[in-house]
């Protein structure tokens, strides 16, 4: 069966797409990105809880997701929302303003 733009879609902005193909991530830095633009801009939410829930939808070691996250975060790709909270499942999303992102220091325009 063919998939429909009517039965959901993610909205991505074509710019911050073609700074994320820029960088050089490996394939769970990409499912965490994905994921967490599927459960912000394709649900219109504002972050997701991380962690189990991204290696569940991604079908990743949980270990290699944290290490993803930790590496995302470290170079400000994505933003914990909830940082002081203890006790209480991350919540992230995506850092819109790709020039902040510390790996892409290089490739930038």
């Amino acid at each position: 069966k063919k998939p429909e733009y009517r039965k959901g879609y993610t909205n991505i902005s074509n710019d911050l797409m073609d700074n994320i193909c820029k960088l050089p991530l490996n394939g769970t830095d990409i499912k965490v990105i994905l994921c967490i633009f599927r459960y912000t801009a394709g649900v219109e939410e504002n972050h997701v809880a991380a962690g189990s829930s991204i290696a569940k939808w991604g079908n990743c070691d949980l270990r290699a997701v944290k290490r993803a996250l930790k590496k995302l975060q470290e170079n400000k790709i994505i933003i914990r929302v909830n940082p002081n909270i203890k006790g209480k499942a991350a919540e992230i999303m995506i850092n819109k303003d790709y020039k902040q992102w510390s790996i892409n220091k290089d490739i930038q325009e």
